[in-house]
């Protein structure tokens, strides 16, 4: 292939490429940071996840869209009723610290 459509395909395919690439990234660190929870077959969890920074307005709003926001001290955020596919979605995101299981009281 020559001409014209041979550097926009090319570029095309390595962004594709590294889309790809990041997407395993983050699949990959989500199934890690949920590796050594106790998680239920079905239902729902209360986590406590701490995060690498203070979380701002987005990383709040994407929590309170994963379950109820509980509260949220410092770089520390305590959620409840997380739904098990939620928490996965959650897991993924490349922003995200460690998530551990919380008896929420």
């Amino acid at each position: 292939m020559s001409g014209p459509l041979r550097r926009p395909l090319i570029a095309t395919l390595c962004y594709a490429l590294c889309v790809l690439v990041f997407e395993a990234w983050c699949w990959q660190l989500g199934r890690e940071r949920l590796a050594d929870l106790a998680l239920p077959v079905s239902g729902v969890v209360d986590v406590r996840i701490d995060l690498p920074f203070v979380p701002e307005a987005f990383n709040i709003e994407r929590l309170q869209a994963a379950g109820r926001l509980v509260r949220i001290e410092g770089d520390h955020a305590w959620l409840k009723d997380v739904s098990l596919p939620d928490l996965r979605s959650l897991a993924r995101e490349y922003w995200m610290g460690r998530i551990s299981l919380w008896r929420g009281n």
